[in-house]
């Protein structure tokens, strides 16, 4: 798995934006795995299947085809496609991220969807984004990253993001839910969120996007060529 590199952390660490920009400046594939869950959540909030049908949900998104591909007004971002559609407006709200953070907890719904996850793995490379695509997912993974931040700076990228995008957001309860999410993160019972074994940590708080992009990548290199 010397192609493979993982990008693991905490909610509002920007570790997805980090990621995708990772993957375009080597030419790898994409995987954020926080979306396949929210996708989870779509289905629920949807009326598609209940929070009690979780295996139905499991087959249903091992069925799906789910891509990553460029945005064709912004470059620099990317769109979700579920089965052909552009969902990324729909699994990129709150509602659908504070679900999948429950959800997520399931064991059948984090056990079945593992194929799903390793199934992005691609010969000319993966930037896989995540919680646990280093401990678990992709634990041979040759580079390994563990991207963090302070909640303050957290809560405020997160705002931030939200308001580029046109979403309302409101900074007290944004901080409110990335302390909660952060607890369900890492107390679950199955696959909990851990820096990974030997994971290099980023804290990403008092630099750039490009700063952090550009860390990544010289770590990247630096441990392709050990």
């Amino acid at each position: 798995m010397k192609n493979i590199i993982t990008i693991d952390g905490p909610v509002g660490t920007g570790k997805s934006s980090v990621s995708w920009s990772v993957s375009k400046r080597l030419n790898y594939h994409y995987l954020n795995s926080g979306v396949i869950y929210r996708i989870a959540a779509y289905y629920v909030l949807n009326n598609i299947y209940t929070s009690n049908q979780i295996s139905e949900i499991v087959d249903q998104l091992n069925n799906d085809s789910i891509e990553f591909v460029t945005h064709p007004k912004n470059s620099k971002d990317y769109m979700v496609l579920l089965n052909g559609e552009d969902i990324t407006s729909k699994v990129t709200s709150e509602s659908y991220g504070n679900l999948a953070s429950q959800i997520s907890q399931s064991k059948v719904l984090r056990e079945g969807l593992i194929k799903k996850q390793r199934d992005f793995d691609h010969e000319s490379g993966l930037v896989a984004d995540g919680r646990d695509m280093g401990s678990k997912i992709f634990p041979e993974a040759r580079i390994k990253i563990f991207l963090t931040a302070s909640p303050e700076v957290r809560a405020k990228r997160r705002y931030q993001q939200l308001i580029n995008k046109g979403i309302d957001a409101n900074l007290e309860d944004i901080c409110d839910d990335i302390t909660n999410r952060d607890f369900n993160d890492m107390h679950r019972s199955v696959s909990p969120m851990v820096v990974p074994k030997g994971a290099y940590l980023i804290d990403s708080s008092e630099y750039t996007f490009d700063e952090v992009v550009s860390q990544v990548i010289e770590v990247s290199e630096a441990m392709s060529g050990a």
